[in-house]
């Protein structure tokens, strides 16, 4: 795919569906008609049990014209990362080394992968912005979830903590018993609990209520609950919960990273003061 065909990236959905009609002016067109056709046909399989082969042949036609825009809409994703790193100076990687992530996170479902992968720095900190995927379920119940990530490696080492929205939850169909190896689910103060899952490993409980002051709490439920948040090492995590796919949601996302990087900072370099002094 050319990149001159698709042009300056502002949102990708919008950039596909333009892409689409210039490259292929009568395709177009015929899989609009051919999607409604079979919807219809779909329609008529449900009242009329004896063209019930109507509706594997409906279900065929649409999963292969959504397929195929998807499989177009994934190498304007690509475009559209690349994009996003000239604009602020990263280099973009088309692939990542799953292996070279830290985090929980990284234990959910299966077949996870790393792909769209920016590198730079900020703070003269390492800094990778990334697209993250797993799947879950399977034969028909079968699916595999896209989120957007940043990791930011700071210079200090991090309390291993794991917050995660409670609408993450529901989204993949974890059960209320999971919980990251090693780990222990945490209960906090106030209406916290109804929006996140807190864990961290036994015998960290108090590095995580400090972490967790009450102004934290507030502002994790007020902007933060589409991200998953996670402290490893020395990288801190912040992944939304679905992929970027437009500039502002992009802009958006690394001013929240900023700002919680701010707030927590003080905090993280103190606990940081008191480990190495222990």
């Amino acid at each position: 795919m050319d990149v001159n065909s698709v042009g300056e990236i502002d949102d990708v959905g919008t950039s596909t569906t333009a892409y689409i009609k210039k490259k292929y002016p009568v395709l177009f067109p015929t899989l609009v008609v051919l999607i409604i056709l079979a919807a219809l046909a779909l329609a008529v399989s449900f009242f009329f049990p004896e063209y019930k082969w109507l509706q594997y042949a409906a279900i065929l036609v649409i999963f292969g014209c959504l397929s195929w825009r998807a499989s177009v809409e994934s190498k304007i994703q690509s475009m559209f990362m690349d994009q996003l790193g000239q604009a602020i100076g990263f280099k973009y990687e088309a692939t990542g080394n799953l292996a070279s992530f830290k985090g929980h996170f990284l234990e959910i479902g299966r077949a996870q992968q790393v792909r769209d992968v920016l590198t730079g720095t900020y703070r003269n900190m390492p800094v990778r912005i990334f697209t993250y995927s797993f799947t879950v379920g399977s034969g028909k119940s079968t699916h595999t979830y896209n989120f957007t990530g940043f990791e930011l490696q700071a210079n200090v080492h991090l309390p291993d903590i794991l917050i995660h929205p409670q609408s993450m939850w529901v989204l993949v169909g974890l059960v209320d018993d999971w919980k990251p190896d090693g780990t222990k689910i945490l209960s906090l103060e106030g209406n916290f609990n109804e929006y996140f899952k807190v864990f961290a490993p036994e015998g960290s409980e108090v590095e995580a209520l400090q972490l967790l002051a009450p102004d934290v709490m507030a502002d994790l439920i007020d902007n933060y609950k589409s991200f998953v948040i996670e402290f490893s090492g020395n990288a801190m995590y912040v992944i939304s919960t679905e992929v970027i796919r437009k500039k502002d949601s992009f802009t958006n996302m690394l001013s929240l990273v900023d700002k919680l990087y701010d707030k927590l900072l003080p905090t993280l370099n103190e606990m940081s003061t008191k480990t190495t002094a222990a």
